[in-house]
């Protein structure tokens, strides 16, 4: 083929995700309530996911992969509701590009400790290259955020990191021990569904009637979980047939997909530093991909 279809699937998934990372800051940006976002998410995904399990699995549905989506079904929204925090505090370059790469190195070792991967010299000198970037890109979103403002953004953009890290493992594990994808998919969203409704049970339960529906939001968080899923099923495909480091870090391209749109739509400014590390970064994620 042209091109190799574990590229292929990651170049997709990062599509997907650059798009919904993007929907993440308008949630940020427009100050929309972080729980019932997520809920809303969360419950169109569930749809989505059961959907896709009708159209794409060969199999009758199975509970076997139910206790190996606890992880990312817990952890993922917890790291979603960071995420949001986070970006009111840093700007999109600086959380998406550090996020991606230090959880890029994390995924990397990961892969050669627990999938027995084999890394090239290259990947090495680009994981090196990612702390280097990371140095460059610490500013605050605005000159009127204080330092404690801003090291709280940080601060929850490592603890996201840390969640990805985990959520990704267990899908790495799950692409290569033979289970239904999509049984997995309807799992993880159920799974999910309940963790953010318990994130704040009251607030969603009072939030549901008639007179409350915001059809614009509706749509929104529609358009939202179609994306989500993409990813997560482009995702656990590519991480079939490629290995953990070098999908994941194809993947992180998606980052310039919310930086430039953040650009476009928030006015982020472009300096020379920052512009120096997005060179650095496409050398950095060329180099796990060699």
């Amino acid at each position: 083929m042209f091109i190799e279809m574990w590229l292929f699937y990651a170049i997709l998934a990062g599509i997907c995700i650059g798009i919904f990372s993007f929907t993440t800051k308008i949630v940020s940006e427009n100050n929309y309530d972080k729980d019932l976002s997520l809920f809303y998410l969360m419950g169109f995904s569930v749809c989505f996911a059961v959907l896709s399990f009708v159209l794409f699995s060969k199999v009758l549905f199975s509970f076997d992969s139910f206790f190996i989506a606890l992880i990312p079904g817990m952890l993922y929204p917890l790291n979603l509701k960071l995420r949001m925090t986070s970006l009111k505090f840093i700007s999109s370059s600086t959380y998406f590009i550090n996020y991606r790469i230090f959880s890029s190195t994390i995924l990397f070792i990961s892969g050669i400790y627990f999938f027995s991967e084999i890394v090239s010299i290259f990947q090495w000198i680009g994981m090196l290259l990612g702390f280097y970037i990371f140095y460059l890109l610490l500013e605050k979103k605005s000159n009127t955020e204080n330092k404690k403002d801003f090291r709280t953004g940080v601060l929850y953009m490592l603890y996201g990191v840390v969640l990805i890290v985990f959520v990704n493992s267990a899908i790495k594990y799950i692409a290569v021990s033979g289970f239904d994808i999509y049984s997995f998919l309807v799992n993880y969203m159920i799974i999910s569904l309940i963790t953010s409704f318990l994130f704040s049970p009251k607030k969603i339960i009072k939030s549901h009637n008639l007179k409350n529906i915001n059809t614009r939001f509706i749509l929104f968080s529609i358009n939202q979980a179609f994306f989500f899923i993409g990813s997560i099923i482009f995702v656990v495909l590519g991480f079939e047939l490629g290995n953990l480091g070098a999908v994941y870090k194809i993947m992180s391209y998606s980052l310039f997909i919310p930086i430039i749109l953040s650009i476009i739509f928030y006015k982020e400014k472009v300096t020379l530093r920052k512009s120096f590390a997005f060179v650095l970064t496409i050398i950095s994620i060329y180099l796990f991909s060699i």
